[in-house]
């Protein structure tokens, strides 16, 4: 599956507008070259596989149990993310993911926004509670936080 999306800083999390949903992340790397990530989002496990790339990138993803999360989880490489994921509607039936990240990557809030066309993408203008654009910054992809830490 084609995932095709842009991601931004958010100053704060009081900018934040009310949100539908909100879940817990913990997601680690169990390789960098190709990328394979686990992620526990609740309860729901998934091992998910991406290509390389900025705004669209190959993604496969699988469901997983519990006890082979746990078993993976053991092999992480570098940091394991922890964070909470809020849910914002958008205009366009746009959906922001706005990441509040634990330490040791806080303060950082990011958000993404995923699109159903590259087109859409190209065009879409960011609301006013959105920070900088950091889409392609290799220092704000999750892999690199794993590795490296909050830039």
């Amino acid at each position: 599956m084609k995932e095709i999306e842009r991601k931004y800083l958010i100053r704060d999390i009081c900018y934040i507008p009310k949100y539908v949903n909100k879940s817990r992340i913990i997601q680690a790397y169990i390789s960098i070259n190709p990328e394979i990530r686990i992620r526990k989002i609740d309860n729901t496990y998934y091992r998910t596989e991406k290509s390389e790339g900025d705004i669209v990138r190959e993604e496969k993803e699988y469901k997983l149990n519990a006890e082979n999360f746990n078993s993976l989880l053991k092999k992480a490489i570098g940091i394991i993310i922890k964070k909470e994921r809020y849910y914002v509607e958008l205009s366009d039936k746009l959906m922001a993911e706005v990441d509040v990240y634990s330490k040791p990557l806080a303060p950082l809030i990011t958000a993404e926004v995923e699109f159903r066309t590259i087109d859409e993408a190209i065009h879409f203008i960011p609301p006013k509670w959105f920070d900088r654009e950091v889409t392609g910054e290799k220092a704000y992809n999750n892999k690199y936080l794993a590795l490296y830490g909050a830039p």
